[in-house]
């Protein structure tokens, strides 16, 4: 992922493909065309597919393994997902997390590999679900663990008692690459700072952040190619912030996030030190792509690396 080092790569490639006009969902306002979204159907059905797919790995990528995985249809088989959901810690769900995964691509008309292939489970937690919904700006999908099987945009979603939500992905078109820029909200981290600032934060790997605080909270970001990532604290809060940094920065020597065409931003937010909110986004010509999540972090960045394109 890091220009800046020799053990990162940037898999460029191509603008995610989104093929249907889909929705939105509580967790996120939308805009209207006054604040700069747009409608989707002409600007997404002129974008190339991507040229590649992205992996979580190098060593992935020169095995070949993610191209025997997936099937000339682009649906994800049932053995990767089951495997992958035990990794991430949940009871293992059979067959279903592929074939949820592929009910909710279906549901939009669009290709499972443009949407994570991975989701993180909490123990007691066997299986997957999903919310779809569709606007005339894009599409928005909440993702859900489950303790027993329940169907994609089934009413028994909406029961804490039966089902959580893990994290959202949302697909927005803007009028123009501006106004997505705006929405994506990336800077060089160190910008605006002088002779008289802080030093810089070691984060590892030759990467360094800048540190700022006030409003009782202590802010940290640094630039790795075309991302922005941050994290904010409170003041009161110790090291977190950095902790929370080093971390995020060794995963990512082996995690690889869906390149940015243009810009991207990720941001650890821990206004309540027990429930982090992480949010990712990149841009895409006029679209942004987000992840909204209070799961674990470093869990989330794998969610977003599961990502094929």
């Amino acid at each position: 992922m890091r220009a800046v080092s020799k053990k990162r790569m940037v898999f460029l490639t191509g603008m995610l493909f989104v093929s249907s006009i889909l929705g939105s969902c509580s967790l996120f306002q939308k805009a209207d065309s006054s604040s700069g979204v747009s409608s989707v159907s002409a600007s997404l059905a002129s974008e190339p597919d991507g040229s590649s797919a992205v992996s979580s790995s190098s060593a992935k990528d020169s095995s070949g393994s993610d191209s025997e995985k997936e099937s000339s249809s682009g649906s994800i088989p049932e053995s990767e997902s089951s495997a992958e959901s035990q990794e991430s810690g949940g009871a293992g769900t059979g067959q279903t997390t592929g074939v949820v995964l592929q009910e909710v691509a279906d549901s939009l008309g669009e290709s499972p590999l443009n949407l994570p292939a991975w989701l993180p489970l909490e123990p007691g937690y066997a299986f997957v679900s999903a919310k779809t919904e569709r606007t005339t700006y894009g599409y928005f999908i909440t993702y859900y663990e489950t303790k027993e099987p329940i169907a994609v945009n089934a009413p028994a979603l909406a029961d804490s008692q039966q089902a959580s939500p893990i994290a959202t992905f949302e697909a927005t078109v803007y009028v123009s690459k501006a106004a997505a820029a705006v929405a994506v909200d990336h800077h060089d981290a160190g910008q605006g700072y002088g002779p008289s600032a802080p030093p810089k934060v070691d984060l590892g790997y030759g990467i360094s952040g800048y540190q700022d605080s006030g409003a009782g909270s202590t802010f940290l970001g640094w630039n790795e190619g075309n991302w922005l990532l941050e994290t904010r604290q409170l003041i009161s809060d110790g090291e977190r912030g950095v902790s929370s940094a080093r971390a995020v920065v060794q995963a990512l020597e082996t995690l690889f996030l869906p390149p940015p065409k243009d810009t991207g931003h990720i941001r650890i937010d821990y206004a309540d030190p027990s429930v982090p909110r992480t949010t990712i986004k990149w841009q895409e010509e006029e679209v942004v792509y987000s992840i909204d999540s209070t799961k674990d972090p470093i869990a989330i960045l794998e969610m977003a690396a599961s990502i094929k394109k």
